[in-house]
Formats: structure tokens, sequence, C-alpha cells
């Protein structure tokens, strides 16, 4: 990096040039030697009074004069008067894997280990951030450096990996010559969308100072193995801290060093990386030239960038770090006073360059200022007699604090620092830069003050290893435990690697997000019930479809319940049109759902021992028999089922007994055994009472049967039951949906209360046959076969014990038959959450997106089903996670133009769906964003059309009609 500053070029008036005849040559000034006047009260004057008679004119214009100082200029560029070559190069001498070495210090480079803290209990927090302050005071006497920046987010290793696993464990969706309809191009327009979206990775580095001078300085080789039992021993203490500190690669130097002297330009993929030589580092150095005006508040970076044909500049502005108040962390916030940068849409850089200092010297310090804070307040109070200021009293209060915590700490966390902390912020142009310091400002508000210092080219040398400190200006004393409250290390530290592009994370930071779902069954041993919860609008519906779009498209099959026919438009886009099918159950054959035909047998070969699936056979006959009784149940009159004598539940008992519990019987088959037990021809021993009872129920059953809902439960009497031969199994089809169009769902409220009419009950029993019959897919095939079962109206299967059960069947074969299962609804309290049932949900799942939520209860129990503590504010962060944007007008194109780049970010995330993901081990809040899929985006929108869209469609469709 050619680090120039242009105030060297200038020719200094106070000195005769040698075409003005001076007999000697000018006197060369290095750009330290020019800054360090910048205190300098006259040499500012000077300089003041130069900038006003550039700008007003200064008076009468001498032409010779002039005319000297243009040629003086020109001798000057001539002779190429520049600074002396020590001040352009880098400090950088050389590096041997992750120890950087200058002409007189030493340093080892490591990366800290990530972590989140999102939806963390404070306590937890607490303890971590005492942790990292633990680590730090084992470093007292030394100078340290903590250097984040990042690395684009590679999105062709992330569309290689996904590629690459959808081939290996499935049969991905291609069709032919059409790529925009094929898997491929999926990824392609998932490429480009995250390309445009510019995420980046963070990454933590973390430099301590072994030597502050060089014993063997042609010798770098050797002057590290000198050092070797040192950073040996340094490499232990910081790996087995809470930092997770390891020695950094020698590519990770390489992006480093790259990052740095390239400081806000954009940096491709790393090609060769290897040690720096001090013949190799000129290579470095000249990658982006630095250029400052004397007190602009930013410098501006010049190089080259891989794909780009031009030159690249980026103009960078550093902000010091030179006031931090009492950040309550985590009380108060919910993440550290560093990484709270992570949240906004662009790169941010930062170089924290501190001293951890010995409790001695710390002590020496605080009693050499107490001793003035004492004169100074006897000097008040005796020679006049007067009350010291209260901000004297509160110096004395503070350092006697202070004082009292070093001396009362034997643990450590009280040790002192004194630091350097510098925010590198970066803009293509200048107008854009003001914006984005603006809002990193606004990020801290009254809690910190961020500076652009007047020697911007300076600190922002800072940032480039082996520099050290440029500028000592603002240090900040703080104890060990204030510097981990910053918690550099923290982020968005969720998904995966590979799987479907669903979105970015919102919270801590801004990171893409992405989620191989099949991995918690196939490498972590988790349970595959995926939990989707939102009130209404909250976008669960669009949830459930981005992850199902995406997974057929990878070679999933997926069967899927949607009794509001939301998810059907999925089966008429292009790439699934003929891999897929439509059912609408409503339209079904008679017996359809029968209740022994929607459950499952299992099947020999996917059980090791005959004990093992003896069992689960005895198992699936024992679920039919208990479906059937609580269909029944649900059919019968509430007056007539709870009889006090229990005379209803004998009766049924006694004909559930009469029918044999196999696929092959059905529903009507147990109407003919009450009709038997009514006439006598079966159970003879029971009562008349009994009889009459049977007589009863059969009638109430009859009329339901005799409705167009009940025919798919009660086929004509001698019908055998349907087969699966000729409508619900293709082997060609990756998506089928099972529709229930034009029935109606009771309300919440109802179903609570119990009172339903019986075209309601009989809705809430076809929903929980059909959710059967759909589950069933679930052990078809090959079992460790990656699949897909995604239910809706969750709400309806938890309200009958049959539904209960086969939320935990399907909780618990997940794993087993390597299926996602995707079950969603409007509030988790229908789950049974935190109650202690064993039918709850708490222990059976293995992620959860919780959208927009209100309610106390339902809010607690959402918190309760991710894990999270409650009372601790997150019940509030439930409430604001808003479906979408208000009904506003819509912009139009040319307004859209206008917009800057951070207000159309802005929007964009304020205009998606907000989720809480919990992955089984941490949380997150995430953005689902199917914007790389328009297409995809329509067919799975609810919401009405805006103004805008419906005048913009009504012209479309005028226009048409008029040609």
């Amino acid at each position: 990096m050619t680090l120039t500053d242009t105030r060297a070029t200038e020719t200094d008036e106070s000195t005769p040039s040698a075409e003005e005849g001076s007999s000697a040559a000018p006197e060369k000034k290095s750009p330290r030697e020019r800054f360090k006047n910048f205190g300098d009260p006259n040499a500012v004057a000077r300089f003041a009074g130069r900038a006003v008679a550039l700008i007003h004119g200064g008076g009468k214009s001498d032409p010779d004069k002039d005319a000297a100082q243009r040629n003086a200029k020109r001798a000057a560029r001539r002779r190429k008067d520049t600074p002396d070559r020590d001040e352009l190069t880098l400090e950088l001498r050389s590096t041997i894997g992750n120890v950087t070495l200058t002409g007189s210090e030493v340093t080892v480079w490591y990366v800290m280990g990530q972590r989140s803290n999102s939806f963390m209990p404070v306590s937890h927090v607490n303890r971590l951030i005492s942790a990292d302050a633990l680590a730090y005071s084992k470093l007292v006497g030394r100078r340290c450096q903590i250097r984040i920046s990042t690395r684009p987010h590679s999105v062709y290793e992330w569309a290689e990996r996904t590629w690459d696993d959808a081939r290996r464990n499935g049969n991905p969706i291609e069709n032919g010559q059409d790529q925009e309809a094929s898997c491929s191009g999926m990824l392609m327009r998932d490429q480009q969308h995250l390309r445009r979206a510019n995420f980046s990775d963070k990454w933590v580095y973390f430099g301590v100072r072994v030597a502050t001078a060089r014993r063997f300085p042609k010798d770098p080789q050797r002057e590290v193995d000198e050092l070797a039992s040192e950073i040996a021993e340094l490499n232990y203490v910081l790996a087995g801290s809470s930092l997770a500190a390891t020695a950094a690669t020698t590519e990770d130097m390489e992006w480093l060093l790259r990052r740095s002297v390239s400081l806000g330009l954009p940096c491709a993929a790393i090609g060769i990386a290897q040690d720096y030589e001090p013949k190799t580092v000129e290579l470095l150095q000249n990658r982006a030239r630095m250029t400052g005006e004397p007190y602009e508040g930013y410098v501006k970076v010049t190089g080259t960038v891989e794909g780009e044909e031009r030159p690249v500049t980026r103009y960078v502005s550093v902000l010091t770090l030179a006031r931090l108040s009492d950040q309550n962390i985590p009380e108060n916030i919910d993440s550290g006073w560093m990484q709270r940068t992570d949240a906004v849409s662009y790169p941010v850089e930062w170089s924290a360059i501190f001293d951890v200092q010995s409790p001695t010297k710390t002590n020496k310090f605080i009693i050499d200022q107490m001793n003035k804070i004492r004169d100074q307040m006897e000097h008040y109070v005796s020679d006049h007699k007067q009350d010291p200021p209260e901000m004297l009293k509160r110096q004395n209060t503070l350092g006697k604090q202070i004082q009292g915590e070093i001396q009362g700490d034997h643990g450590g966390l009280e040790v002192r620092t004194e630091g350097w902390y510098r925010v590198a912020v970066s803009a293509p142009t200048l107008d854009a830069l003001d914006r984005r310091v603006a809002e990193i400002r606004n990020l801290y508000g009254s809690k910190a003050d961020l500076e652009r210092t007047a020697a911007q080219w300076h600190v922002g040398r800072e940032f480039i290893p082996g520099e050290g400190l440029q500028n000592s200006g603002f240090s900040r004393t703080m104890s060990v435990k204030t510097l981990a409250a910053a918690i550099p290390q923290g982020t968005a530290n969720i998904g995966d690697k590979d799987g479907a592009a669903l979105g970015y994370t919102a919270g801590s930071a801004l990171r893409g997000f992405s989620w191989n779902m099949h991995r918690d069954m196939e490498s972590r041993d988790r349970s595959g019930l995926t939990v989707i919860a939102a009130g209404l609008g909250g976008g669960k519906s669009y949830v459930l479809g981005s992850i199902v779009y995406r997974a057929v498209m990878q070679g999933t099959r997926f069967n899927v319940l949607d009794p509001s026919d939301r998810l059907g438009r999925l089966c008429d886009l292009p790439e699934l049109k003929n891999r897929s099918r439509y059912i609408n159950l409503m339209r079904g054959r008679s017996g359809e759902l029968g209740p022994y035909r929607v459950v499952a047998d299992p099947k020999r070969e996917h059980y090791d021992t005959d004990t093992e699936y003896q069992r689960e056979l005895s198992a699936a006959r024992g679920t039919r028999r208990s479906l059937m009784r609580d269909i029944l149940e649900s059919f019968i009159s509430p007056k007539l089922l709870n009889d006090a004598g229990g005379v209803t539940a004998s009766v049924i008992t006694r004909a559930l007994k009469q029918v044999e519990p196999v696929r092959t019987s059905t529903a009507t088959d147990v109407l003919v055994a009450l009709e038997k037990i009514e006439a006598g021809e079966l159970e003879t021993q029971l009562t008349e009472e009994h009889r009459i009872r049977a007589g009863d129920v059969l009638e109430d059953l009859r009329q339901a049967a005799e409705t167009p809902i009940g025919r798919l439960i009660f086929p004509p009497e001698g019908e055998p039951a349907p087969t699966d031969d000729d409508l619900d199994v293709d082997d060609n089809s990756m998506l089928n949906v099972y529709t229930l169009n034009g029935i109606r769902i009771p309300k919440e409220s109802s179903i609570t209360a119990g009172d339903t009419t019986i075209t309601e009950r009989l809705s809430m029993a076809v929903v929980q046959l059909a959710a059967w019959l759909v589950q069933s897919r679930m052990y078809e095939g090959d079992r460790a076969e990656r699949k897909g079962l995604a239910i809706d109206e969750g709400k309806t299967l938890s309200a009958i014990s049959a539904g209960k059960t086969l939320i935990t069947k399907s909780a618990t074969d997940s794993r087993k038959f390597n299926a996602r299962v995707l079950l969603s609804s409007q509030d988790v309290t229908h789950f049974e959450v935190g109650t202690g049932s064993p039918d709850a949900l708490d222990n059976l799942v293995g992620t959860v997106f919780i959208g927009h939520t209100e309610g106390e209860r339902a809010q607690q129990a959402a918190l309760q089903l991710m894990g999270v503590p409650l009372n601790q504010g997150y019940e509030t962060l439930l409430g604001q996670l808003r479906p979408a944007t208000d009904r506003r007008r819509e912009k139009s194109d040319a307004e859209k133009e206008q917009m800057t780049e951070e207000e159309r970010v802005a929007e964009a995330i304020a205009d998606r769906r907000h989720f809480i993901f919990f992955d089984g081990s941490g949380h997150e809040r995430v953005v689902i964003d199917t914007d790389a899929h328009p297409h995809v985006k329509k067919a799975l929108n609810s919401r009405p059309k805006s103004d805008l869209e419906a005048e913009a469609e009504a012209a479309a469709a005028t226009t048409s009609t008029t040609e």
C-alpha cells in the first residue's frame, strides 16, 4: 500500500526553493514532522491565514510572485519531491505464520471464537463477560490489538456446497434445457441476489505483542524460534480461555493484511496465501493508495479490484471513541458496545489498541490523582474557605471507589487497561459517507461520543498490523470487565454454510441466513419437528411456502396439508407444474379419510428386529382405534356424549371392539356394530339402556355420514376401503399439496369453549384425518431418504387426543425416517407448552420460527418453547415483530430512483417477515426473503393488493383489451 499524504507535495512557503536562488536545497520534512506542529497555535494560525488568503484572495495579486511559485511547484514535481521512503513504506518487515515482525516489534495474531448472546439470560451473559475479562487480565504488561474485519460472503462456495449436498442426498429438479425452471437456475438467482446484498462474514483478530525489540533483525525465523516458548504459553492461555482464540492461519493473515492496507475497498477471494518476506512486502503496500488532506474528516483509498477495469475509490472516515458512559450490558441492551455496529448493512472495521496495566501501576496512578484532588480540595477549603465544586467531589468519590475495587479485587476483574478505539466507515461517495457516519453515531446515542479526529491519514494506518499507535489522543482507561463488555466476538452465529438461502439475520448482526433442514437428523441427532407460529398476517404460510419451495427444488419430496389452500399455488409454478400434484380432499373418494385407512402400517424393512417391528405394528393398531374413537365422539352431540352414567362411552367402546383395527376396515363397520348392539345381536349382556343409547348414537352418526364431508369418512356399507393405487402415490411427484378448499374451521375461542356446531365438528375431524393421511407419507420409500411433511392449522390438531398423538409421533419418528416436519399455527399455546402435560411440545421440538405474537400468555409460551428466559424484556420484542409494513402508498419508479441505498435496505427490511429462529442451540432474529424469486413471492402473497398495484393491473388489462 502506498501511503501518501498530499500535504507533503506542497512547497513550504517559509523555505526558499531552488528556483528562487537558494544556495541550499530545501529541507524535506516527513509527514510525521509536519503533523507534530498541528497543536501549535502559531502553526494553526499560519495555516488558517493561508486558507483565508486562498479563499478570499488576500488582497492584490503579484503576477511575478505567482509565476515563481508555479515554477517552483513544477520543479518540485519534476524532482519527485516526496517524503522519505520510510514514511511511505509499511512498518511491516515480514510474517511467519501468525507472527508479524516490524523493525522493532513482534506480534502474534489469533482469531477469536465467535458466539451469539441473543436471547440469553442476563446472568449467563454476565458470566461470559466476566470470563472474557479474566482472560484479558492474564495479559498484564502486554500491548494488544483487536481488529474486527469482514470477509465477503462467498456465494459461489455456498452454491457449490448446496448443489453437491442436493445431488448427494436427493434428486434436484432439472427441467432439461430450461435452466430457469431448474434447481441450478434457482441457485443462480439466489447467488445473484446474495451478491447484490453484499453480505459479509465477521472475523475478529486478536494481536498480542511479545517483543518490543528485535534481537535478530536480519533473521525473522530465528527471532520467532527464540520466542517459541513464550508464544506456546500464550497459545495455551488464549485457546483455553473463554475467548477461544486460536492461532491465525496463513490465509487468515493474508485476509487481515489485504483488508487493512485496502481499508474500505472491496476485497476479492484470496488466491495465494504465503508468508511475506522483506522483498515481497512491497507487493502488499502497492495494493492501494491512501491520501488525505489536513483537517479533513476522511481519507481517500484507491486501488485495483478484481473484476474492475479501472481503479476503485472509497472514502474512509475513522471515528475515535472519545467518551463511553456506563453501558449496563446486557441488562439494557442486547449487544456489546463494540458489537453494535454489526447491525448496519455495510462492512465496518474496528481497531482497538490497548495496554493491560498491572494493578501496581494503576494503583500508583490513582494515588497520584487522588493527591492532586486532595490538594485542590484543601485549596478551596483552607485557603478560600469555600466548598469544593461538585465535579471535584465526584472525582474524589470515583477515585476512592476505583482504588477500593483494585485493592479488593482478587480475581483480576478490576485490572485496568488504557486503550485507543477506532471504527472505520467507508462509502463510495462523500455524501454516503456522511450518512453512514451519522448512522453509526446514532447507534450509540448519548452512550458514547465518536469523534472524527483531524489526523485521519495517521489513524487510518493504525488498522494495518505492525503500524502501531499513530495518535495518542482520546485514550480511554477502563477495567477489563468494561472492555469485555464490548463483546467484539459477538455475532449472529446461526444457520448453516449450505442449504436453503431463506434470508438474513437482522438482530445483533446483518448476515446471510442459510438452513440445511436435514442436517439436524443426519448429523446432530435432533428432532426434525419445526414449529412455525405467528399471529394473523404474521407470515407463517409465507415461511412454510418458502421452505417447501426450496426443499422440493433441491430434491426433497414434500407432502403438504394446507386446509385453507394458500400453498396450492406452488403447484402452478413452471418449475413444479409437472412434478407436483394438487389434491382437493373435499372432492375425494368415499372413505378417502377413513380413520383406519389414514394411519400407516410400519414396514418390516424399516426395523432391525421382529420385536421392534411388532411393537410398532401394535402401536399403529392402537392409534387407529384411538383415532376412530375421537372422530366418533366429535360427531355426537355434547349432551349425549357427556351423560352422567358413562353409558355412551361404554357403547362406543363395545362397538369399536367389534372392528379389527387394520387399514382395510372402515368407519362404516363401526356403524354396523352399533346397529347390531341396538338390535341385541351383539353384546347381549348389555342393559336395555345401553341398547337405546346405541340407537341414539347411531342416529347422530348417520346424520353426519350423510353430509358431503361425512362421506369422506363413512363409505357406503359393504364398500371396501380405498387403496393408494390411483390417487395419492405418484413416484414422479416431488410435491403433493393436500387441501380442504371450502372447509369451515371453527374459531379458536369456539374450540376452547366447546361451543361448536355439527358442521364445525365435522370440519375439525376432517382436518385431523387429513393430517394423519399426509403424515403416513413419511413412512413410504427408503427410510434414509430425505423427505418433508408440512401441516398448517396446528391448532385443530391439538383439539383432540388423536391429533396430539400425531404431533408426538411425527416428532419422535422424524429422526428415524429423516423427515423434516413443519407444523404451523397462530399460537404455540395450542400445543400445551409449559403446562407439564405429556402431550406438550417442550422437549420434542428441533427448531422454531416465532413471528409477531401478541398477548402475555402467548408470548411467554413462545419463549418457553425456545428455551428463552421469561421476564427479561424479550416478551416485548415478540410483540414488535411486525408482520409487514403498514398499508402505505407504494412508491413510484421515480421516487424509488431518488432513494439512497440505505433507505432501500431499510424499507426492504421493514417490508419482510421477521421471525425469531431457534435451531436447538441458539437464537437469532431473521428475515425471510424471497426477492430472488419474484414469481414465488407473488404466489405466496396472501395480502390484498395495494391501490397502486390494483391500478397498474387495471391499466394493463385495459391496454390488453384495446389491443
